[in-house]
């Protein structure tokens, strides 16, 4: 299952300015939003995660979450019910993220 890490790096290359101006890799958010979505006790909404994303990092670009929620949902990382709110699409690979990064809830 390492390869869903390992992808991030060839697929979401790139990188972004924050509010700052500092360059942020499209990969690191992208593993960042998986980290909050693999510990969130219910599906967020593109507006949660905006928040999240945003409390956590300078970031000042709304759109750049929304693009990478909707890559990672084509690319089978994530779901989205009709509500926009996103999941995990697999469970197993929800619980192999949390230990994997090594994330605490």
């Amino acid at each position: 299952m390492e390869h869903f890490r390992g992808r991030l790096k060839i697929d979401y290359h790139g990188s972004s300015g924050d509010a700052n101006g500092r360059p942020i890799l499209n990969a690191s958010l992208a593993s960042a939003i998986l980290d909050l979505l693999a510990i969130a006790p219910t599906p967020q909404t593109i507006d949660e995660v905006w928040a999240a994303m945003k409390a956590r990092l300078a970031l000042d670009n709304r759109d750049q979450i929304i693009q990478l929620l909707k890559s990672l949902a084509q690319d089978h990382y994530l779901t989205s019910d009709p509500e926009k709110r996103y999941s995990f699409r697999f469970p197993l690979i929800r619980q192999w993220w949390v230990l994997a990064q090594g994330i605490r809830s």
